[in-house]
């Protein structure tokens, strides 16, 4: 064999020890799915309790469990679909907007290792001092209050150290979840499921990676400080970020949700119509209205030079349509399927035809007595073609079926 064309035995036991994490993790899925009641649901099935309300009710309870009991991962994907409400029932955007997203806290051993291994040295180097105790503890990351050697108060958000390769199994999970439900029932195919997941990973994976929040950060703050000094945004530290780390400035006061949930009903009514009346005030939609046309000069600037370009083209003959074939993603999903059809419809009548040529050749070695090789290997290819033919009959029948 040629140098390199077969793995390593490293990387076969990485590869091993990977199949078999996933493995697990897959089986401890479907103990979960299974002891809420929902197999059922992923094969379309129980479509009459889907029709009342008391149905949808129970089966958006059993939903929001499965989710808790899930982990980190699928809290998220529940707290992403409680803001669908163009998507999902009530029912379950009720369910759904109850999943809370708090974590136990990572020992300060951990963190510190993230932390030494993202900023390339000890943490008593990069910070006049830090406070092991953090202040918040979310799914994918810790955050932490420190000082840097200048004296500025900064907070410290590091992404937890078994998050990134928990998410990654999980979506894995997420994807084909969606994939049979996109398949299998009509609800699926309707929301979209496959697409929403893959939305979903999408989102995941960037806030996983820290680098894009302080990117988006700075962004804002930029934003901001142009059009409404009102608002602060923190500074981002940009030497100390990292794919892990995020260092941004401390503001010594509290977000302004905490704030309301400490005033009396009445004074939170009040302070929301105050809000809303300040939104809505002809100075703020004056405002809004005048960024929102600043926007759109450099396009109204580019648009008549297009125009007149179009028209010339169309003078002269020149204009041209592109179009894409099969640019949308479920066409090709449709022309993929019929290709399988048809492949495994070809494969199941040439097996036919083969097997019925062997089973009638005479004479060559023979097995027994009363069996040729040549009826044997027919007999096997029979069998052969009977499983493809069913399997196509199958997907004719049921599409949503493998």
């Amino acid at each position: 064999m040629p140098s390199g064309s077969l793995p390593g035995p490293l990387y076969v036991l990485r590869g091993a020890r990977r199949l078999g994490g996933r493995t697990r993790r897959y089986s401890q899925i479907s103990r979960i799915l299974a002891r809420r009641g929902l197999p059922p649901y992923l094969r379309g099935g129980r479509r009459s309790e889907l029709a009342t309300a008391d149905g949808r009710a129970r089966l958006a309870r059993s939903l929001r469990l499965a989710l808790e009991d899930g982990g980190v991962t699928f809290v998220k994907l529940g707290q992403v679909l409680s803001t669908r409400r163009d998507l999902l029932p009530p029912e379950f955007i009720g369910e759904l907007s109850r999943l809370q997203d708090d974590a136990p806290r990572v020992p300060w051993p951990d963190i510190k290792a993230v932390l030494e291994d993202s900023l390339g040295g000890p943490v008593s180097e990069k910070f006049a001092s830090f406070d092991t105790e953090p202040i918040a503890a979310a799914s994918i990351a810790q955050v932490h209050t420190a000082t840097l050697p200048s004296g500025e108060r900064v907070v410290v958000k590091v992404r937890r150290p078994e998050a990134a390769g928990r998410a990654g199994a999980d979506l894995d999970i997420v994807q084909r979840l969606a994939a049979r439900l996109e398949r299998g029932t009509l609800w699926g195919r309707s929301i979209g499921a496959v697409d929403l997941a893959r939305g979903f990973a999408d989102a995941l994976r960037e806030e996983l990676d820290l680098r894009i929040e302080a990117r988006n950060m700075t962004a804002v703050a930029a934003a901001t400080a142009a059009r409404d000094d009102a608002v602060r945004v923190p500074a981002v530290y940009e030497p100390y970020c990292g794919e892990r780390v995020l260092v941004m400035q401390f503001f010594d006061g509290r977000p302004l949700l905490a704030a309301a949930a400490g005033l009396a009903a009445g004074k939170r009514q009040a302070l929301a119509g105050e809000l809303l009346v300040a939104q809505l005030s002809p100075e703020a939609i004056r405002k809004t209205a005048a960024d929102e046309l600043a926007a759109l000069v450099p396009l109204l600037r580019r648009l008549p030079r297009r125009i007149d370009r179009i028209g010339g083209a169309l003078e002269d003959g020149r204009l041209t349509l592109g179009v894409r074939l099969l640019a949308d993603p479920s066409d090709r999903r449709y022309l993929t399927g019929l290709v399988h059809q048809a492949l495994l419809a070809f494969l199941a009548a040439a097996a036919a035809i083969t097997a019925v040529l062997m089973i009638g050749l005479h004479g060559g070695p023979t097995l027994t007595s009363t069996v040729s090789l040549y009826s044997f290997f027919g007999y096997c290819l029979l069998v052969t073609a009977a499983i493809l033919a069913v399997r196509v009959l199958v997907r004719v029948f049921r599409p949503g079926t493998d």
